[in-house]
């Protein structure tokens, strides 16, 4: 069937589009992840340009490996097994869904999540230039970035106090400012790819623009005031501190940062930031019984996100197998609207039962795994154990802000594409080390067939 197939008069095409235009292709889907509109383009025109270019970018990646015979995904729990059985417990959730619209958005979410993870785990295991993708989006994703931070800093009319920005455009190219700082967040590892560059006469611009890119990253975090993205970014350049690789990165960041952050050490970027919280004392409650719930410092300053777990947790407890329902359980603002509880783990538990988020860590701790093995293989050489290294602080920083956000690594595909990118990276390495079941990578026809 395969060879039938290879006869087609396009798969020279397909194939030489796959090894030069769906990398470049891959790098812009991931770069527009975090942006939900742009200046002068028109948002119906910027979803279908991302959705074109994934559907080709895709569709070319896995059409080769079907072509060639060649199975495009992982054996196991990290296959089709494994997102059949993330979907086969949402069922109780899904059926109990507050609109049945919702319930199909989910399962699209998790189909595109699934083929993107085998996306890359081809071209990794294919052995193809995986860290050239990320770097690409990282650049294009902090030119947009610093696009948006010029953009709020010249549309600022009110210099009396240097945090007093126009609240319209602290959100850069995202719907909402937390969802800018959180979808730059998970870009600043990228920035250690480029600290990996064997090549001595690049070797030197390389790092400028990892070190730029990743403060301008930054710096559009602490414009738009997202918290969680700001306090992923730190722990990101903690752990760089940690790897001799990306030390002299974290030290020439942290130092560009304090020099910036000089003129801004005033009570006004204190409550940009909202770090005023902390010492309310007004009971401004988010759960459905208010009086049910004490006003604490740590509750203030998380925008309640502690009342959310403590909701979270007594839905999970009434019923802990079946779930209330997607978006059945929701906290109340106190603006008159309704939040999801923002813990995607603790979101999944209460919506449709704890054995779907349970699956769903155990393919986690299977892909950190595979990302581990190969940072701490000394076979491979430093270059690859540090990509690996960077690659898996993307996934770690992707789980930090999945404790305080609600759609990260599922829920808004485009958004958590970069984590899923990374995931699939990883575990394509493995395969193409021999790692597991996947030394040989099986094909689709039987060995009579071949």
């Amino acid at each position: 069937m395969a060879e039938a197939l290879r006869k087609i008069k396009g798969w020279h095409l397909l194939a030489r589009g796959r090894g030069t235009l769906a990398p470049w292709l891959l790098s812009l889907f991931l770069a527009l992840g975090p942006v939900y509109w742009l200046p002068g383009v028109s948002m119906t025109a910027l979803q279908r340009f991302d959705w074109a270019i994934l559907l080709v970018a895709v569709g070319m990646v896995l059409g080769t490996e079907l072509l060639k015979g060649r199975r495009p995904f992982p054996s196991g729990w990290l296959g089709p097994w494994g997102f059949a059985g993330i979907l086969l417990l949402w069922l109780p959730g899904l059926i109990q869904a507050s609109e049945p619209f919702r319930a199909f958005v989910f399962v699209f979410d998790l189909g595109l999540c699934s083929a993107f993870f085998w996306c890359f785990y081809c071209i990794a295991r294919a052995g193809g230039d995986v860290s050239a993708i990320f770097r690409r989006a990282f650049v294009i994703i902090a030119g947009l970035a610093s696009i948006a931070l010029l953009r709020t800093l010249l549309n600022t009319n009110d210099w009396q106090a240097p945090c007093l920005w126009d609240p319209a455009h602290i959100a850069g190219f995202s719907a909402r400012h937390t969802m800018w700082s959180a979808g730059l967040a998970v870009f600043v590892p990228v920035g250690g790819l480029f600290f990996l560059s064997s090549t001595a006469r690049w070797r030197l611009n390389h790092r400028v623009i990892g070190i730029i890119g990743i403060t301008v990253l930054i710096g559009g975090q602490f414009i738009s005031g997202g918290r969680g993205g700001i306090l992923s970014s730190l722990l990101t350049l903690a752990a760089f501190m940690l790897l001799p690789s990306f030390r002299r990165l974290a030290v020439m960041v942290i130092l560009m940062g304090i020099l910036a952050s000089l003129p801004f050490l005033d009570d006004s970027c204190a409550l940009h930031l909202k770090l005023n919280r902390w010492a309310e004392t007004a009971p401004v409650n988010y759960a459905p019984n208010p009086a049910a719930w004490p006003q604490t410092p740590l509750d203030s300053l998380t925008t309640r996100r502690i009342q959310g777990y403590s909701l979270g947790l007594e839905k999970v407890a009434e019923r802990p197998l079946l779930g209330h329902g997607l978006e059945q359980v929701q906290l109340n603002t106190p603006w008159g609207g309704q939040v999801e509880i923002h813990n995607l783990w603790l979101k999944w538990a209460v919506y449709t039962g704890m054995a779907a988020p349970l699956l769903l860590m155990v393919m986690t701790a299977l892909i950190l795994r595979a990302g581990w093995r190969r940072f701490r293989d000394p076979s491979r050489s430093a270059v690859e154990r540090d990509e690996a290294a960077a690659l898996g602080l993307i996934l770690l920083s992707g789980l930090l802000m999945s404790m305080l956000e609600i759609n990260i690594p599922i829920g808004v595909f485009q958004r958590t594409a970069i984590w899923w990118a990374a995931a699939g990276a990883l575990v394509g390495f493995s395969a193409a080390s021999g790692a597991g079941d996947a030394r040989h990578p099986k094909r689709l026809q039987s060995p009579a067939a071949e």
